[in-house]
């Protein structure tokens, strides 16, 4: 309920009303006794509009870069740090897609910055002015803005030049044009002389001239920039390179001798050694050039050393392997090898010709050491010749006594041979010399279409029977080459395309091993037959030949005559006897965990063989 007012206190409220009225108009007249015109309204008045405009312009700004402000040329007063990028960015676009027009001298090329990999750290030059106008105290704040308006602020953006692919194009297609390539001071080396050879000056780009125009292109948005070169001297004086001279000259004064002891002993001619010899620019720790370094070729001390091994080796000789009552045992003893350590040797002779002051006996002993024979007594086991792995046998029934001479020197060449893993196989160089003055006996051989008496005729029945084992065992054939005519001998029991003749050093019998393992290869002959028997691993590995297919048969044409004054009028002598030819194939399948992991197709083409015959032309004496 509203509590009743008293009409004593209805009064008083009343007379103060009427006070403050009076006094409110009192003041009203005061005001309007002021003039407008007063300096004291007028300073008021710029005061309240200076302010309003100060907090505006404050306020506007407070997050945008200030007036009068550019990055790379770019005007980004009154944006922000993300309007400001935008901007910059699309100025360096542009730039970096137009060509720049290069230009020295009548030379000119057109390369843009994005091929020379040039780029711009834009983001880092919007940060540091960021950070100057917008960092540090309110104070620091007021300062920027209050100077704004009378100064300019410029940021210059930071970029790299080039990229290493940048480098490589303008080096291919500009410096190569109109640098001028320099010559270190270097020595003239030869036999008989060594002198000093005097650097010669330069010409490059001059790098920070093209930098400050290119960034001039950037910011004025030009393309066309000129080159210019300045010159460069060699790091070296001619004193500097004078003890390398000294030494080089001490060097080749005499012969050098590198000794193997009882092998032999490597010369070293002053002529060979100065083909040897070189130099290049010493620095000290800082990178400083300080003069000339002699060194040695490298290749040249290796292929040295190794030619000399080539000459001095003695070579191991492994031990003969045989098979007696299954077991594979050492049947003849091998013999220990002295070989020169290549890599020591040529160590010690780079340390001896580099040893300063040069020693004054020039020897160098070269390191020898004793080779054993990878074949021993126990070795054996490792070879992991555990079983047989592949056996081919051929007859020989009807040869006459120097054939079968051929044929059993042939197989012994060959028997006890041990083909370690990845080793390919050659009949031709394992027969060795096929010469009389080897033991081989003279007998019928092809050679030229012809068949002619020849040392070594019958090797090829040890080399197809070496082919069947081979094949046998499912190892992969690298070489093989079919005779020219049909031979009887190889078709015994399994038709034509089975042979692989052979005559040095082409065509040969070749095959690799291919297992994890040795392969030893035994051979015998018993009766009219000779057998290759292959001892080794097995890997699981079964092997398929299919029987020859006949693809053709070439019918022989009729006899050759040949003249002859070696024979008189009306003789006549048979030198060939008539073979029928034929075009076979064979293919031969290699199966492990049922994958087929060798498969070859042996195509053979032998050529029919007319008869030939010599008739004589000679007229027999008067009177015979």
């Amino acid at each position: 309920m509203k509590k009743p007012t008293s009409p004593q206190s209805t009064g008083t409220a009343e007379v103060q009303k009427v006070g403050k009225t009076q006094k409110l108009r009192a003041h009203a007249a005061k005001l309007k006794a002021i003039s407008w015109r007063s300096p004291y309204v007028i300073a008021t008045s710029v005061l309240i509009v200076l302010g309003g405009s100060l907090a505006t312009y404050a306020f506007w700004y407070a997050d945008r870069y200030l007036p009068h402000t550019s990055v790379a040329g770019v005007q980004v007063a009154g944006l922000t740090r993300s309007e400001a990028e935008v901007q910059v960015l699309a100025k360096v676009k542009a730039f970096s897609e137009t060509p720049l027009k290069l230009s020295y001298e009548d030379k000119s090329w057109e390369l843009t910055p994005t091929q020379l990999g040039t780029t711009f750290a834009v983001g880092e030059a919007l940060d540091t002015l960021w950070q100057r106008q917008k960092g540090g105290t309110w104070q620091d704040q007021m300062q920027q803005l209050a100077k704004a308006p009378l100064t300019s602020q410029r940021e210059d953006v930071g970029f790299t030049t080039f990229s290493d692919e940048g480098e490589a194009l303008f080096a291919d297609s500009v410096r190569k044009d109109i640098e001028v390539s320099y010559n270190e001071t270097s020595l003239a080396i030869t036999s008989k002389k060594v002198t000093v050879v005097p650097g010669k000056q330069g010409k490059r780009v001059d790098a920070s001239q093209f930098d400050q125009r290119l960034y001039q292109a950037f910011t004025a948005s030009e393309q066309n920039i000129g080159l210019a070169l300045v010159p460069f001297d060699p790091e070296l004086t001619a004193e500097q390179a004078e003890p390398a001279r000294q030494q080089v000259e001490t060097l080749l004064a005499e012969t050098w001798y590198v000794r193997f002891g009882d092998v032999g002993n490597g010369v070293i001619e002053p002529d060979r050694l100065a083909k040897w010899l070189a130099t290049e620019v010493a620095r000290d720790a800082s990178g400083k050039a300080e003069g000339l370094r002699v060194v040695v070729s490298a290749d040249q001390i290796s292929e040295a050393v190794t030619d000399w091994a080539a000459n001095f080796d003695r070579k191991p000789t492994n031990g003969r392997v045989g098979v007696t009552d299954g077991k594979v045992v050492l049947v003849e003893a091998g013999k220990n090898g002295l070989v020169i350590d290549t890599k020591a040797t040529e160590s010690e002779l780079q340390k001896q010709l580099l040893a300063v002051p040069t020693p004054v006996k020039r020897d160098v002993i070269g390191v020898v050491i004793t080779a054993q024979p990878p074949v021993r007594q126990d070795t054996l086991a490792s070879l992991g010749l555990t079983s047989l792995i592949g056996t081919g046998t051929t007859d020989f029934t009807g040869s006459p006594a120097n054939r079968r001479t051929n044929i059993t020197l042939g197989q012994k060449n060959l028997n006890g041979k041990l083909v370690m893993p990845g080793e390919v196989y050659s009949t031709v160089d394992e027969l060795g010399p096929v010469e009389e003055s080897s033991g081989f006996a003279v007998g019928l051989v092809i050679k030229n279409n012809r068949t002619i008496p020849e040392a070594g005729g019958g090797l090829c029945q040890v080399s197809t029977t070496l082919f069947r084992a081979v094949m046998n065992a499912g190892l992969p054939v690298t070489e093989r080459a079919n005779h020219s005519y049909r031979v009887s001998y190889y078709e015994r029991g399994v038709g034509p395309g089975l042979d692989a003749t052979i005559y040095g050093p082409h065509p040969d019998f070749r095959w690799k091993n291919d297992l994890a393992n040795a392969v030893l290869v035994q051979s015998y002959i018993k009766g009219n037959s000779i057998t290759f028997e292959l001892y080794g691993t097995g890997d699981g590995r079964t092997s398929t030949i299919s029987p020859p297919t006949i693809l053709e048969t070439i019918p022989v044409g009729p006899p050759i005559y040949n003249q002859t004054d070696t024979l008189f009028v009306g003789e006549q002598v048979q030198i060939e006897t008539p073979h029928t030819g034929a075009k076979t194939v064979v293919t031969y399948s290699v199966m492990r965990d049922g994958k087929e992991i060798n498969r070859q197709v042996f195509r053979s083409t032998y050529k029919a063989w007319p008869a030939q015959y010599m008739v004589g032309t000679k007229e027999r004496p008067a009177g015979s």
